[in-house]
């Protein structure tokens, strides 16, 4: 089941989630301010901007989370990036290749954002080991960009890690396309994905 964290009842529950989410990942998350995220929650992802949902197995046991937040557009020429089926067309790869991640001289054309778009970012997605392998973190992630939506966002952002391929299989899935870096990050291979909503 997957419904909104509530404060502070499912404070113990998120926080321990978060830490496994960061001790899961082969980076240092210090460079986000992940420490002071932590200690601020639910902070930028209160709603009505913001949303964080956890998953819970039929116990009651939590066993995976994802967040949103409100993100600034980007200057122009960083993009609103469009899936196939909503009438523009994403931003072409001089290289496709499915194993390498292409740098931002390599993306073309993407989309310019529109003034007054409104753009979200998706947040930590995790499931726990226990909860792998039943197409929890596919769940989560449609559940927050339902909320989106709802939320009245146009576009919903999202960053991952070039050796994240399971993760990034899973967007694409789900209509994200690859778009420059909508933010300076010392993280080299970061691959950024936008999905219009």
């Amino acid at each position: 089941m997957i419904t909104p964290a509530s404060f502070p009842t499912d404070l113990p529950a998120i926080t321990q989630l978060f830490r496994a989410y960061a001790a899961s990942l082969p980076i240092d998350l210090g460079y986000q301010g992940f420490d002071g995220e932590l200690q601020s929650l639910p902070g930028k992802y209160a709603p009505p901007q913001g949303a964080l949902l956890i998953a819970r197995d039929a116990d009651g046991a939590a066993l995976g989370y994802v967040a949103m937040r409100p993100l600034d557009p980007s200057p122009p020429g960083e993009g609103v990036a469009q899936r196939a089926t909503g009438g523009a067309e994403a931003p072409v790869l001089e290289s496709s290749a499915p194993s390498s991640h292409p740098s931002r001289s390599k993306l073309r054309d993407t989309l310019p954002s529109r003034e007054g778009t409104l753009v979200c970012e998706m947040k930590r997605l995790y499931v726990a080991p226990e909860g792998r392998g039943k197409g929890l973190g596919f769940q989560l992630a449609l559940a927050i960009i339902e909320a989106a939506r709802a939320a009245g966002y146009r576009e919903m952002r999202l960053d991952t890690l070039s050796s994240m391929q399971g993760a990034q299989a899973l967007y694409r899935a789900l209509g994200f396309v690859e778009i420059g870096a909508y933010y300076d990050t010392p993280i080299e291979g970061t691959v950024f994905m936008s999905l219009a909503l």
